[in-house]
């Protein structure tokens, strides 16, 4: 099982020794080629960053290195031998690398194949319960993830790094009730910490637990400091207090008037009471104050998209860009907007297809993400009457659309554009 074809190996192997005897135009040629066939082949981009840096091209070598690191850095071809000795192997030392070798080429469902195998006859292996449930939920197979908390949270219940990993993934894939009970033990093990208290409280309200969630947010709210203010004020407006939010942000007003936690508490409540104009203003001046915070990015960009103000929208994504180059939300966004822009005149389908096309293979792209970004990418495919690759790319969107717990007409709009891409065959 492997995502790669082996020549793909063997051709990226060749170019490194044509790279190492000096012979660049042949590595060059052959990078080329592997890119062209394999989108998602990140070693060929690294390498070839590496080949333009000795032509003395710093251009082109920033460019390739800079896609690089949207990928997987490490890929090794299958080997069927070692592949048929490990679904054999009962050997702890043995499984454990070849799981190990398998995750780094992100191949996941080989990884799974290797978990499902090792956890029949080492099932209470830590390493290998901490590997089945992180891959559970990266398969979004939710439930055999849930069945194994018991276990991971006794065996790694005083390693934070590893809780607040776990804690993450069920977050992010909107399982509250055991992600409450992750961001409880990490609150445990570093209790000053804002962001978790804040994700601990958001876990309790999504999964039932009002009360705990309502304590919490007045504990962070009792301290004062400003941190404490304002993600008690995010979470009172989440929780539909808007006047209570109003008052405290009165006092993180007095406390900090020009900070950008400030400014984005402002925004927040303007947007609630239904102020676009007013919430943009505040999200910009959290935005100018710090880019570098994704979440005044997406604040800010979102509102953007929700006026249709398209082209500042594409200003502020082009600012973003050189923070976040690597950031999946900004390719994606960016590629939405110059594939699909109302304002035709701002449209770039080809610069939108490649940004599309870099957040839909992108490593660490959110399965939403991934969603848009290969929506905007088959459109684009089309919009070039690539009708081949836009099929192609739909037939992915749609099995992981399927996978997704998707509002009815998202899934008809994905519907639409795959019967008139197959009025094209």
């Amino acid at each position: 099982m492997d995502f790669f074809p082996l020549n793909t190996y063997a051709r990226y192997q060749l170019a490194r020794i044509y790279l190492s005897t000096k012979q660049l135009d042949k590595a060059e040629a052959i990078l080329n080629e592997i890119i062209s066939d394999q989108r998602s082949f990140g070693p060929a981009y690294r390498l070839i960053g590496n080949l333009y840096n000795a032509k003395g091209d710093s251009a082109w070598s920033k460019y390739y290195i800079i896609r690089a690191n949207d990928l997987v850095p490490y890929a090794a071809p299958v080997d069927t031998i070692a592949d048929k000795l490990a679904m054999l192997s009962r050997s702890e030392m043995y499984l454990l690398k070849q799981i190990d070798e398998a995750e780094k080429s992100a191949n996941i469902e080989w990884t799974n194949n290797l978990v499902k195998h090792a956890m029949t006859y080492l099932p209470e292996n830590q390493y290998l319960i901490s590997k089945a449930l992180k891959i559970h939920l990266k398969m979004d197979q939710g439930q055999k993830a849930i069945e194994l908390v018991d276990k991971h949270l006794v065996a790694y219940q005083n390693q934070f790094t590893e809780i607040q990993e776990v804690a993450n993934l069920f977050f992010d894939k909107r399982l509250y009730a055991p992600a409450a009970r992750y961001y409880a033990q990490a609150v445990k093990l570093k209790p000053n910490d804002v962001k978790l208290q804040s994700r601990l409280a958001i876990s309790q309200w999504q999964s039932g637990q009002k009360e705990e969630a309502r304590d919490l947010t007045q504990q962070l709210l009792k301290n004062g400091q400003p941190d404490q203010l304002a993600s008690g004020i995010n979470l009172l407006l989440m929780f539909g207090e808007i006047q209570q939010a109003q008052r405290y942000l009165n006092t993180l007003k007095m406390i900090a008037p020009l900070s950008a936690q400030t400014q984005r508490m402002e925004g927040l409540m303007s947007e609630y009471l239904d102020r676009p104009a007013q919430a943009i203003k505040h999200y910009e001046a959290a935005f100018q104050k710090e880019p570098e915070d994704m979440t005044n990015v997406k604040n800010l960009i979102e509102m953007l998209f929700g006026q249709k103000m398209w082209k500042q929208a594409l200003s502020r994504l082009g600012e973003a860009m050189k923070i976040h180059p690597n950031a999946p939300y900004v390719l994606e966004r960016t590629g939405t907007l110059l594939v699909t822009c109302e304002n035709q005149s701002l449209r770039n389908v080809n610069l939108g297809r490649e940004l599309s096309e870099r957040a839909f293979f992108h490593s660490t792209a959110l399965p939403g993400t991934m969603l848009s970004a290969g929506r905007s990418l088959v459109l684009a495919c089309a919009m070039q009457q690539d009708y081949t690759t836009a099929k192609k790319y739909m037939v992915v969107v749609l099995n992981l659309a399927n996978n997704q717990n998707l509002p009815e007409e998202y899934m008809n709009d994905l519907l639409k554009i795959n019967s008139s891409l197959q009025a094209h065959m």
